[in-house]
């Protein structure tokens, strides 16, 4: 799965690696990639691990967030956060996302949960030619939710969400916590 394009990283000036370059590394290096890389995901267990540590926030999003905040964020919006940050849209997230979420003093968290639609992203100020390049790979944040003890067929409605699989076998499937035997179908692929 491709990123958008990084700053450049010329040692002789001073550069230093940001907060935010510190996640995209930590995103790439859990990134599971299994058969396809178009299929990569993320768990959300390391997501949580990714921003475990509450200055993350402050440096990418603001320095004025919070404790309570941080949780809300951390609870609800890791996967739109991360998606803003592999894109590199940290701008974005420094100038926008306080008053999105938290504006008028109510928690608008739930209005920015994933997936959003290519014009929604749009809508809320996220750069249009970076969102028209890369949408999809919010998808990598959001990983299908499999309910291995339902004995009743699941289906996906929505064909872009990844299976948290890694190795496909026709009896059993290997995820990142275990291997199970399921029945999955898609609908409308």
């Amino acid at each position: 799965m491709a990123t958008a394009q990084h700053r450049p990283r010329d040692e002789d000036e001073g550069w230093r690696p940001t907060g935010a370059d510190k996640v995209r590394s930590d995103l790439k290096g859990l990134m599971r990639t299994g058969t396809e890389p178009d299929h990569s995901f993320i768990t959300p267990l390391d997501l949580q691990a990714v921003w475990r540590d509450d200055e993350l926030f402050r440096e990418i999003i603001s320095g004025q967030l919070t404790a309570p905040q941080i949780d809300q964020l951390r609870e609800r919006m890791l996967p739109f956060i991360s998606f803003a940050v592999w894109v590199d849209a940290e701008d974005w997230l420094s100038s926008h996302l306080l008053q999105l979420a938290f504006g008028n003093g109510m928690d608008n968290t739930e209005s920015l949960i994933l997936p959003m639609e290519r014009e929604a992203l749009v809508a809320i100020g996220l750069p249009e030619p970076t969102i028209s390049q890369h949408w999809k790979a919010q998808y990598a944040f959001i990983p299908a939710i499999i309910h291995v003890d339902s004995t009743e067929e699941q289906q996906l409605d929505n064909h872009l969400l990844r299976l948290p699989i890694t190795d496909r076998n026709p009896n059993k499937l290997s995820s990142g916590c275990s291997t199970i035997e399921v029945n999955l179908s898609r609908k409308g692929c």
